[in-house]
């Protein structure tokens, strides 16, 4: 059960005491010895309380790639880097900030001194100690030997003696170095500017050993970290409660120690529940997908029992493209002759002004570094989708052997809806849905042409777009083979400098533009109801990374009853 939250600090600035004269004094405690003194009654918590739409496995940040996870495990523990709220850059978090030397090739980073983990029985005397160097690494380590024999290690900054470490050659990496306490040096192979995003991610959260190995198994559930927040309790029914890090050392930009609230309750919820939830105010937020245009706006019809006036509305793009693949291994002529590709792209079906999304002109979303607005890209042109058919030898689609489209079950109307606006062009398109389980297998079997895709950034940067179409990357799943391509794609990942790096991304997808690589469909987007009691919403859970940064949202508490 969740344990109750009268004791936690507020907080709310104290009121000062002021001094009483020596006559006062005396008079207090004449009535002192009269009456009994009546107690103020203590200040109800300040409690952020938000909807989790789905059961978490886990808090061990080994597990936090899935973003619902992620969003709780980022409140308990910290990495040497995180990102600005409003701009998604790269900032210090535990490093107070990093050196970068040797070319490109030597990142030296220097620790904030005196941050400690949370108390914990794990620790002697249970009382959590400052964090070191040596803890970095450790975490690190930890993180990229969950990476040993899969094919997630292509896409891993080319740290010295990774290789090595990754086939179990050696218990340490040998480009992470520990030159003092408080500093860590990583050398690369080579130049990569995704270093800082790699350190950015769940999987380089720092954790202390001494938890790790107490807890060995159960450590999911033992959260140990040096985030604003600590783990209380953790229920099916009921939700998780973290409640404020009394030690933790950072603070706001008015010099007022974070975290914004006494406490941050994860409330589980089912969809038909949500907008009761929030009526009866035991949720502050609700999350919903709806039509694309616009920024931010006020709520329309209340979703609360106060309308509007209690409550307002943010219009927030993700960073997501959702597009259909080609599987290049296909001999379709579809596949195989660009003419057909680009047909295709033409007769494809994409949303419009009144949609759930807005339409994809290539692969980068709106909101992304190196987003390209002015983009001509792909669009939905019948008249040449059927003159590009004609030119290549099959008018209105004569002669085309069945295209085969794999989509996944739970999407399959909208599946089924492209499909049906290809047979007018004259494609003959059969779609097979599958269930998430069945779904890679139908497509690594090669019984594809074409199946749909898509992708969430991982970090605020083009390159988790642009791996996707690496041939060296694990991301590839449609087998796209273009020398060109990964040539410029190194030379983006070695680029240090920004504005030629986003050139380069630009680069990229036109390239794949050019090449009809994919057909570029849609991007989601998400309107936020958010109570009138939150403050500081927007820009710390606004922001298109989807990642939230509670600790700096402020709750008005309830009004507490007269004594």
């Amino acid at each position: 059960m969740a344990q109750p939250l009268t004791a936690l600090q507020s907080c709310r600035p104290r009121r000062t005491a002021k001094r009483v004269g020596s006559v006062g004094l005396l008079l207090l405690a004449a009535l002192c010895a009269c009456a009994t003194p009546r107690r103020a009654p203590p200040s109800p918590p300040a409690e952020l309380r938000v909807p989790l739409v789905r059961d978490i496995q886990s808090l061990d940040p080994l597990d936090g790639d899935e973003i619902v996870t992620f969003n709780v495990i980022r409140q308990i523990y910290e990495g040497l880097v995180d990102y600005d709220p409003a701009t998604l850059a790269p900032v210090p978090r535990l490093a107070r900030g990093w050196r970068v030397t040797g070319g490109g090739r030597l990142w030296t980073f220097e620790l904030q001194p005196g941050v400690r983990f949370t108390d914990d029985p794990c620790f002697p005397g249970g009382r959590g100690r400052t964090v070191t160097a040596a803890d970095v690494r450790y975490s690190i380590e930890r993180g990229l030997r969950r990476s040993r024999g899969t094919a997630a290690s292509a896409d891993l900054p080319p740290i010295a003696g990774l290789g090595a470490f990754l086939t179990g050659a050696g218990d340490h990496v040998a480009g992470i170095e520990t030159p003092a306490s408080l500093v860590v040096a990583i050398r690369l192979e080579r130049p990569d500017a995704s270093l800082l995003h790699f350190l950015a991610g769940p999987r380089s959260r720092v954790v202390a050993r001494e938890a790790v190995e107490a807890y060995r198994a159960a450590f999911g559930t033992h959260a140990v970290g040096t985030g604003p927040f600590r783990l209380v309790s953790w229920e099916p029914l009921s939700g998780i409660l973290l409640v404020r890090h009394r030690a933790y050392w950072r603070s706001d930009s008015t010099g007022a120690r974070l975290p914004c609230v006494d406490a941050l309750r994860f409330v589980p919820f089912w969809t038909e529940d949500r907008n009761r939830l929030f009526a009866d105010g035991r949720i502050d937020m609700v999350f919903t997908y709806v039509p694309g245009g616009g920024s931010s706006a006020p709520a329309g019809a209340g979703v609360g029992r106060g309308g509007p006036s209690r409550e307002r509305q943010f219009f927030v793009s993700r960073l997501n493209t959702v597009f259909l693949r080609f599987d290049h291994r296909s001999r379709h002529p579809a596949v195989r002759d660009r003419r057909l590709r680009e047909a295709l792209s033409c007769a494809v079906q994409r949303p419009g002004a009144n949609t759930t999304h807005v339409a994809a002109r290539g692969l980068l979303p709106p909101g992304l570094p190196g987003y390209d607005a002015g983009l001509e890209g792909q669009r939905t042109d019948s008249t040449r989708a059927l003159a590009l058919l004609a030119a290549a030898g099959h008018p209105r689609g004569r002669g085309l052997p069945p295209l085969r489209i794999v989509w996944r079950e739970w999407d399959g109307r909208i599946g089924e809806r492209l499909a049906a606006g290809l047979r007018r062009f004259g494609f003959q398109v059969s779609v097979r849905l599958c269930d998430d389980r069945g779904y890679w297998a139908a497509v690594d079997s090669g019984a594809a042409d074409l199946f749909r895709d898509g992708w969430m950034a991982d970090y605020p940067d083009p390159q988790t777009f642009l791996q996707l179409f690496s041939s060296a990357s694990p991301g590839d799943r449609g087998s796209y083979r273009s020398p060109q391509y990964d040539r410029h794609f190194l030379e983006f990942r070695a680029e240090r400098d920004p504005a030629r790096r986003l050139a380069l991304a630009r680069r990229l997808e036109r390239l794949l533009i050019s090449d009809v690589a994919a057909l570029f469909l849609d991007h989601e987007r998400e309107r936020q109801t958010v109570a009138a009691r939150v403050e500081g919403w927007d820009p710390n859970c606004t922001n298109p990374l989807n990642v939230c940064y509670y600790e700096y949202v402020r709750v008005r508490p309830p009004a507490t009853a007269a004594p």
